[in-house]
């Protein structure tokens, strides 16, 4: 399970191998920047829920699923949540994409992550955005359908495959797509969070 909720936060960093906003270019007198700006499309349906069967592959056959529900609303926030694989009722974390900041709550060891895109990039060392992980995920579930299965390859030390397996898809509104952290979590710093991914077969 704490290689569950780790492999969350590592999606956000998908977004810079996958999609790309804006190019520069210098032309030969290096005076003139030429802007090329993506138009971005919205979809017909601007909220999508979905339950979902995930399911990780790592060091080439070890592999860990359990059930677990994916919510998105357009142009505000995508959310991913994991229940207790024994119980199928407890959930044990989540991930939460905004505008502004990424969320990541391990709700076990009742602690949490919470980082801005400025300072995911830093870390990365590439540009990641709300859009640019909004249009991966969009892109994903409308071209697999309402029964097919989302897959990204996490590219660390050893690869790292999580699927995201959709059922009874709908696009249904009213739920909170914002969630509120209680006061008895512990934040943690996202600096932790690397060290615990890059360490994730221990």
């Amino acid at each position: 399970m704490k290689r569950l909720v780790i492999v969350l936060s590592t999606i956000v960093l998908l977004a810079s191998c996958r999609s790309s906003k804006n190019m520069t270019k210098d032309d030969v007198t290096g005076k003139k920047v030429e802007t090329i700006t993506q138009t971005r499309k919205a979809p017909s349906h601007k909220e999508i829920a979905s339950k979902v069967r995930v399911r990780l592959v790592y060091d080439g056959d070890k592999e860990l699923s359990t059930n677990g529900q994916l919510k998105m609303r357009w142009d505000d926030v995508i959310q991913i949540s994991l229940v207790d694989p024994l119980l199928g009722v407890m959930e044990v974390g989540r991930m939460e994409v905004s505008k502004d900041s990424v969320l990541v709550l391990d709700r076990v060891n009742k602690r949490y992550i919470s980082e801005t895109y400025q300072k995911l990039s830093s870390l990365a060392g590439r540009t990641i955005t709300f859009e640019n992980v909004e249009d991966i995920f969009w892109n994903q579930v409308q071209n697999t359908g309402a029964n097919g299965t989302v897959t990204f390859t996490i590219p660390m030390s050893k690869p790292v495959t999580f699927e995201l397996r959709l059922g009874n898809l709908n696009y249904d509104s009213g739920w909170d797509g914002h969630t509120a952290v209680s006061p008895k979590y512990q934040r943690v710093s996202i600096e932790a969070l690397f060290k615990a991914m890059l360490n994730y077969n221990e």
